[in-house]
């Protein structure tokens, strides 16, 4: 089977499951949740605008600040949810783009079928 068919497969499977999982997820918690009331004076978590900035730079690190983040704007009622979310949207997407790309590219150099000289 061609790596790009079988990239293309994996990225496929990942994408239904993960809807789903996290279509339920969401789901469960809209019904177990009570309403969550943030003033508009509340401070900005400091963990999310780090988050969302190193996102740009350094992608697993960006991922990590965001979850912590996250879970620091629910217990804490500040603002940021949004920056948090950001930074991981940035973060899982830049690094499935790199383990994606990196292979695929390593593999047509080697094969030959992308002459670079």
């Amino acid at each position: 089977m061609d790596p790009l068919t079988l990239i293309f497969l994996v990225l496929l499977l990942a994408g239904i499951s993960s809807t789903i999982f996290f279509g339920l997820r969401a789901r469960r918690r809209r019904r177990e949740a009570e309403p969550v009331v943030i003033a508009e004076d509340a401070p900005f978590n400091t963990l999310a605008i780090v988050a969302f900035v190193v996102a740009f730079f350094a992608t697993i690190p960006a991922i990590v600040c965001g979850h912590i983040a996250l879970r620091q704007v629910e217990v804490r009622r500040e603002r940021g949810r949004g920056l948090a979310t950001a930074a991981l949207v940035i973060g899982y997407t830049v690094t499935a783009l790199v383990f994606i790309v990196v292979p695929v590219t390593l593999y047509y150099v080697t094969q030959g079928t992308w002459n670079l000289s």
